[in-house]
């Protein structure tokens, strides 16, 4: 309280705990406190310091960023900030809760959050959302008012299922460009669905799809929706089964897109 004028504070890797939250929970539901970017990544924060935190963000209209990852937050904790977002607070505009234990329930509630169209980037990598909550996920993708821009479920077991579903929400004129499945198990039937979204002219530039299980099926298909699409600057897929005639045909593909596509495809694993 000390500091109105502070506007980023970086309280990382500081053994905070919930204990430690309080003080900064209560400062944010104060007018005069500026504060726009907040990380307390990897603190050992539970539900407890996560309510207090979403306690705070009730009365606040300034925090713009909040970073939570690395931390032990379950559904309970993730949905009552979500609640939060979706009944009080529009400043918000990116939520980091990487690496928790956050499930389909948090998902859900999260999902609930996008179509007021105040979130831009959502980062759940590494967390216990399953296809359930890629499908939760997706409809809020779905609405109207949703301007999300990033969306990251890097490390999680959506499975094809869960990319089908959210590659389906999108669509020409879509808000996001960023998109990372990456380590999902998705295989070959997941990044068809990515290939057939990509296919129907969806504006995503970046594409993280490596450790996924994808064969040349998935890969031609791939190939086939970025010779259409124009838009995409980057995809990795890394870390598949591709063989070495799919890997020269997407090399092949990136030169002839002459410097706007990078696809980083070179490390394959021998099976899937």
């Amino acid at each position: 309280q000390g500091y109105p004028s502070l506007v980023a504070l970086d309280l990382s890797a500081n053994r905070i705990a919930d204990v430690g939250v309080g003080a900064i929970a209560r400062a944010l539901e104060q007018d005069h406190i500026l504060l726009r970017n907040l990380s307390f990544a990897d603190n050992k924060i539970g539900d407890a310091g996560a309510v207090m935190l979403g306690v705070g963000l009730k009365e606040n209209s300034n925090l713009h960023s909040l970073d939570l990852s690395h931390n032990r937050i379950t559904d309970d904790g993730a949905t009552f900030i979500a609640e939060t977002l979706e009944k009080s607070n529009r400043a918000l505009a990116h939520l980091d809760l990487g690496i928790n234990h956050v499930g389909d329930k948090g998902a859900s509630a999260l999902a609930k959050v996008l179509p007021h169209g105040c979130l831009r980037t959502l980062d759940l990598h590494a967390n216990q959302v399953t296809a359930e909550g890629a499908a939760s996920l997706a409809e809020g993708l779905r609405a109207k008012g949703c301007k999300l821009t990033n969306l990251d479920v890097g490390r999680n077991v959506i499975g094809p299922k869960g990319a089908k579903a959210i590659a389906a929400a999108l669509a020409p004129g879509s808000s996001l460009v960023k998109l990372d499945l990456g380590v999902n198990k998705i295989g070959d039937l997941g990044a068809i669905s990515v290939a057939a979204a990509l296919k129907k002219g969806v504006g995503l530039t970046h594409i993280n799809l490596n450790l996924n299980g994808v064969s040349n099926a998935g890969a031609y298909a791939l190939v086939d929706a970025l010779r259409v699409n124009s838009a995409v600057e980057f995809l990795n897929i890394q870390y598949n089964c591709i063989s070495k005639e799919a890997l020269a045909v997407l090399q092949a593909l990136t030169e002839q897109k002459e410097g706007r596509l990078t696809i980083w495809a070179g490390d394959q694993r021998a099976s899937c």
